[in-house]
């Protein structure tokens, strides 16, 4: 008995909150970007081949995002008790 109304609190918590994350990710889709990122954007796309190679030289489409997972990975695990 005190098992099903519990259940039922829980999926009732989880609608209410997963209805409440909806709308705010609704109303945050609603504010338009700022003006600057469309400059900031051709700024980006006009850097030359030329001033890309150190970021070729040092394989920074494949280094950053191993680094970036790497220290995800060891957050996380510094997060297990017993184990961090």
């Amino acid at each position: 008995m005190i098992d099903s109304i519990l259940e039922a609190l829980k999926a009732f918590t989880e609608f209410v909150l997963g209805f409440l994350l909806d709308l705010l990710v609704g109303l945050l889709n609603l504010i338009p970007a700022p003006d600057f990122i469309d400059s900031t954007i051709q700024a980006l796309n006009t850097v030359s081949d030329v001033a890309a190679y150190p970021l070729y030289v040092v394989a920074f489409d494949v280094g950053f995002p191993i680094l970036i997972s790497a220290s995800l990975i060891k957050f996380f695990i510094r997060r297990l008790p017993f184990i961090g």
